[in-house]
């Protein structure tokens, strides 16, 4: 459900700085499983297919071949994308956009590591738009949100804290 809420506004972002001298990675969108990672490469594809926007998946298939200079949005697992950026095949010099999908989920102690990593090698640099998304944000997972965001970061909720909707069955 969450996944236009974030595509949309980067690709609106990045479609709007085409032409400018940054070239490369600009847009990241990490997620926790493969599945997931997947849905959203298919979704980026039908909704950039004819902007000139470049996307590509970091996984198990295309990891070895990716020209990443070439790429203007990756999207990756945490993992994966530590190992490419650990081997200096890919940087994030020239990124403007951060998404972190599942944000909950990926700070579970098989994430953690990965995505903090990744955040500090973007912590000091400017301009970069910084979006957690999260079905759920117990308030640990909030407060540790907010050392993540910097600036005036707000959160939207649809409906009620800590409640379950009513349209779902379960």
């Amino acid at each position: 459900g969450t996944t236009l809420s974030f595509l949309l506004p980067m690709i609106f972002r990045l479609r709007k700085s085409i032409g400018c001298q940054k070239t490369g990675l600009r847009g990241l969108i990490l997620s926790p499983t493969a599945e997931l990672t997947q849905q959203t490469f298919q979704t980026t594809q039908v909704l950039s297919r004819s902007l000139s926007l470049r996307s590509s998946i970091l996984d198990r298939s295309r990891a070895a071949g990716t020209n990443f200079s070439k790429v203007d949005i990756l999207l990756a697992q945490p993992l994966r994308l530590g190992v490419v950026l650990d081997s200096n095949r890919a940087s994030l010099a020239d990124l403007s956009m951060l998404i972190i999908d599942e944000f909950d989920r990926m700070m579970d102690v098989q994430f953690s590591q990965q995505v903090d990593d990744i955040i500090s090698r973007v912590a000091t640099k400017e301009g970069i738009v910084r979006a957690l998304f999260s079905a759920t944000l117990p308030s640990h997972i909030e407060i540790l949100a907010k050392s993540i965001l910097i600036g005036n970061p707000f959160a939207l909720r649809v409906g009620a804290v800590n409640t379950a909707v009513d349209t779902v069955e379960q």
